[in-house]
């Protein structure tokens, strides 16, 4: 990793400085061995923030996590039972919900 690093050049592009900080900006460039370059580019605002919640993004993750790994029915049971936590009072009958039979 740390060679891979070391063959790393940041930079701020004009273009980027401009959007910030209402967007942040991120570009990869890659040159692969055979010499074809790959770019990558992403862009954020604080739009996208509000719009796009933590809550979604953390169902978006476990959603690809489990992809394959369980039944989309049971993943969408713990989703479900997740989003009920805050307003338990208790956590043992929550967690017996999550009991997963062999």
């Amino acid at each position: 990793m740390l060679a891979l690093m070391s063959k790393c050049k940041l930079e701020m592009p004009g273009e980027f400085a401009d959007l910030a900080p209402e967007t942040r900006c991120c570009r990869i460039t890659a040159t692969l061995a055979n010499g074809t370059t790959v770019v990558a580019e992403h862009r954020r605002s604080r739009a996208d923030d509000a719009a796009d919640t933590a809550w979604e993004q953390a169902v978006d993750k476990f959603s690809a996590l489990a992809n394959g790994l369980m039944s989309g029915d049971s993943a969408r049971r713990i989703v479900a039972l997740i989003s009920t936590l805050e307003s338990e009072s208790t956590l043992d009958a929550w967690m017996m919900q999550l009991r997963i039979s062999q």
